[in-house]
């Protein structure tokens, strides 16, 4: 607005501006005061959600623990079913397809890992699901499912259990020499783990053993 009208001539252009502009100002605050009460509603709607597939996780890992595993899988059915978009149905789906393993049901364990998969939008569990999903694979004898089911991916972080991995599934296929390589690259890149650290050198000796016979 000019610095040059006069105050009148300002309080006028203003009650212009706002005959011209007013409707369409009130329903922008209106749609905005709606947004805002919508997304405020559904937070803590989503955040009631978490509150409830909470007790259910951890009535879960009780059951786990008293070895209670009908009521385990009860929980975690639950847990996936009435709660799927939460972080506790994915932990519920890992929970399965540990105690499926534990059984010996590899298609059980496959099915709850692929979910995990197909449904999971945390890069920490994606990797997760992907490495356990393919020694689930190696287990079962599907060596070559294994190999295509971690083949082009970005390792980022997780460059040592993808190189080890790639080093079960060479050992496999009877390929010793890139299993040795692979092996030594997961050992340059682990972390200072010395559980895990333990474990890629004892597969390293492993392999250096057969081939010195």
């Amino acid at each position: 607005m000019s610095e040059n009208l006069t105050e009148e001539q300002q309080v006028e252009a203003i009650k212009n501006w706002w005959k011209e502009n007013g409707i369409s100002v009130v329903l922008g605050l209106l749609i905005g005061f709606g947004a805002l009460f919508g997304w405020n509603y559904w937070k803590d709607l989503r955040d009631d959600n978490a509150a409830q597939a909470s007790v259910v996780y951890q009535q879960l890992l009780s059951d786990i623990q008293a070895k209670k595993l009908d009521d385990a899988k009860l929980n975690s059915q639950k847990l996936l079913t009435e709660f799927e978009g939460t972080p506790y149905a994915t932990l519920a789906a890992f929970s399965l397809a540990r105690m499926a393993v534990e059984a010996g049901d590899m298609n059980t364990a496959k099915a709850q890992l692929q979910w995990v998969l197909d449904n999971s939008r945390q890069e920490q569990f994606l990797h997760t699901a992907r490495l356990r999903l393919a020694r689930v694979l190696i287990s079962n004898n599907e060596v070559d499912v294994a190999a295509a089911v971690i083949s082009n991916i970005k390792v980022d972080a997780y460059a040592s259990p993808y190189a080890e991995l790639r080093g079960d599934i060479a050992l496999a296929r009877g390929d010793r020499d890139t299993a040795r390589n692979e092996y030594t690259i997961a050992l340059e890149s682990a972390s200072d783990d010395n559980q895990q650290r333990s474990a890629i050198q004892g597969k390293l000796d492993d392999v250096a053993a057969v081939e010195s016979k």
